[in-house]
């Protein structure tokens, strides 16, 4: 096999074996891109055809995913043993080769990247498996987090799906895999055209008008997603729970139309009141625990109020990182965009506000369809107001 790249001269790898091409029809419209050939792929002289390429066709077909139908390939061509990174370098020298591969895919608007260096050849950003408990990851603007589409055309409907390595599988006994298979089956619907594109559209300097406008438009719709930002950092992580301290509420978001918010300030607080005395109204909030605690403090709370924490606890009991960005991976198609909140604070309510009604519906709907609605309203969300009461005056 030769090394034909323009730039095979200068990667620490021209003298390991290969280069390994990609396989695939040229009307393919899903690309599976990895990070680099195993031995045995060398041997055999097609991508994933090794131990990972096994599992990876084992957890394609489970996804309804046909391989023969996808192309398949590698960022770098050539041989890394086992155990090794894989050298900066050789991603640069190797991405014209890679560029060349996909440019004879005319179909294909949609890049499912396995692990992350084939997601930051794209991107430049660091790939997230899951996020950390104490929300570091909220202050690095270059993280993304599995699972969420990142998007290369808007226009084009071309997005990338990053995902996991079907290697990391087995180096962490598979405690992820519903991770990874959520993910194949979301490439799957983007490659099948049924992705969803948005460009949030967002106020958050609405007049007194608008605000009562939306109000209505809220009421009529019935399900209103509800995110608040506070003056003070009383949670690291959505998911945690910090005694009774409580701060200002300085915006209210609601959103009744996925992609969509709108800002409430203080001075227009009291216009809300008709949206939660509203009987026949759905609530969603991510932690109850916090938006209802603080939104109890100016309003009598008549609505449902539905916590998609704890539709997220009754749909994943068994897995331990749980917080909105999970959630959202999971059950919604947006970016990620949980580290915007000190770059672009409205922007960050506004996709918090509608990914919450969002991931709240489809997190609904799966409840229903395992036949769990009665459990979760009459138990699991039902016990919201025993926790708060023994968050506020403890156990007797």
């Amino acid at each position: 096999m030769s090394k034909p790249g323009p730039l095979c001269h200068l990667c620490p790898l021209e003298s390991s074996p290969g280069p390994v091409w990609g396989v695939g029809p040229s009307t393919a419209k899903l690309a599976i891109i990895g990070q680099n050939p195993e031995k045995r792929e060398v041997e055999t002289e097609i991508p994933f055809s090794g131990t990972s390429g096994e599992k990876l066709n084992l957890h394609l077909s489970q996804q309804g995913i046909s391989r023969n139908t996808s192309f398949v390939t590698n960022v770098v061509k050539c041989f890394v043993k086992a155990g090794q990174p894989v050298p900066s370098k050789a991603l640069e020298c190797c991405y014209p080769l890679l560029e060349k591969e996909l440019s004879t895919l005319p179909h294909c608007k949609t890049y499912l990247t396995l692990g992350g260096p084939a997601f930051s050849i794209f991107s430049g950003k660091r790939l997230l498996t899951t996020t950390d408990a104490k929300g570091k990851y909220k202050k690095d603007p270059n993280v993304w987090l599995r699972g969420c589409p990142y998007i290369i055309s808007h226009t084009a409907k071309k997005a990338i799906i990053p995902t996991v390595h079907p290697a990391y599988l087995g180096y962490t006994g598979n405690k992820d895999k519903f991770l990874f298979e959520a993910d194949l089956r979301k490439a799957k619907r983007f490659a099948d055209g049924e992705g969803i594109f948005i460009q949030p559209v967002f106020n958050y300097k609405p007049t007194s008008h608008e605000v009562e406008e939306y109000v209505k438009e809220c009421i009529a719709k019935s399900n209103v997603g509800c995110d608040i930002e506070t003056s003070e950092q009383v949670v690291a992580d959505e998911n945690e729970l910090v005694g009774s301290s409580q701060g200002q509420i300085e915006v209210i978001g609601i959103s009744c139309t996925i992609g969509e918010a709108l800002g409430v300030p203080p001075d227009l607080f009291p216009l809300l009141k008709p949206l939660f005395l509203c009987r026949s109204l759905n609530l969603f909030v991510y932690n109850g625990l916090f938006d209802l605690y603080h939104l109890k403090v100016p309003y009598e709370l008549k609505c449902t109020q539905i916590d998609v924490m704890l539709a997220l606890h009754e749909l994943h009991s068994d897995f331990s990182a749980k917080n909105l960005a999970i959630a959202l991976s999971l059950y919604t198609d947006m970016p990620f965009h949980k580290n915007l909140a000190a770059s672009k604070p409205d922007l960050y309510n506004c996709m918090d506000t509608y990914g919450v009604l969002w991931a709240g519906l489809r997190m609904l709907a799966k409840i229903e369809e395992l036949g769990c609605t009665w459990h979760f309203f009459r138990f699991t969300n039902a016990g919201l107001p025993v926790c708060e009461a023994l968050r506020l005056k403890g156990p007797r």
